[in-house]
This record gives C-alpha cells, sequence and structure tokens, in this order.
C-alpha cells in the first residue's frame, strides 16, 4: 500500500459474549479494503474475537474519496457505522449504538485526513 493512498479500517474486540453479524453494508464511493484485499465486504465477528471488519479505500487515480457504512446485529443490540471522506469537503462520521451494547475506542474522525484506523471494544452493559 502506498502512504498515499486513502483507506479507513476498523477492529473490533467483541467482548459481548454473542456474535455481531455485518449487514446492510452499503458503499457509495471507493472500495471494499478489508485485510488488505480488494472488494472484501464488511464480516460478522464472533464472541471473544479480536478482528478486522470493516475496510475502505478511495479509488485510485480518482478525486472521490470513500464513503461506506455497516451494520452489525448482536442478541443485544446493534452497532451503525457512517464514514465519509471526500476529496475536497470536510470528513464525517459517526458510531450509533443501540440496545445493551458499549463501546470504548470511538472517536470521530477529524475535518481533515484521510488515512485511519479505529480499535472499538464492544461490552455488553450488565
Amino acid at each position: 500500500m502506498s502512504s498515499t493512498e486513502w483507506t479507513y479500517h476498523m477492529t473490533i474486540s467483541n467482548q459481548t459474549g454473542e456474535t455481531l453479524v455485518a449487514q446492510n453494508e452499503e458503499r457509495n464511493w471507493g472500495i471494499w479494503y478489508l485485510g488488505g484485499k480488494d472488494k472484501s465486504a464488511p464480516v460478522s465477528i464472533n464472541a471473544g474475537e479480536t478482528k478486522e471488519v470493516f475496510g475502505i479505500r478511495a479509488s485510485k487515480g480518482t478525486a472521490t474519496g470513500y464513503q461506506g457504512q455497516c451494520t452489525w446485529i448482536g442478541a443485544s443490540g446493534s452497532l451503525t457505522l457512517s464514514i465519509e471522506v471526500p476529496y475536497s469537503k470536510d470528513n464525517k462520521s459517526s458510531l450509533k449504538v443501540s440496545g445493551m451494547y458499549n463501546v470504548d475506542g470511538w472517536k470521530e474522525l477529524p475535518p481533515r485526513g484521510h488515512h485511519f484506523n479505529h480499535l472499538l471494544t464492544i461490552t455488553k452493559v450488565d
């Protein structure tokens, strides 16, 4: 990967005791880029696992940036990630959590920049 490539990666440490199933993947710009492989859409994560579950990159040779989202659903709630890193406007991001989950490690993207990694730990509310 070249240092000029624009990428976003999210890794989850799933400490909920439940499988989190990836659903409703949507990519408006860019290419799914999970585990360093193109066309690799977001994936589910089993209880107790820590792994990359979401990756996206800008298309090489274009001025489009990247934009995508995914929802992970478990027995006790859900998480919805939305990422937008446009070529010429401010970055936007959100993580909506519903149900009985706590999330550690989330920070919204800064307005500028184009290469990001998030490591989130998901736990269940007692």
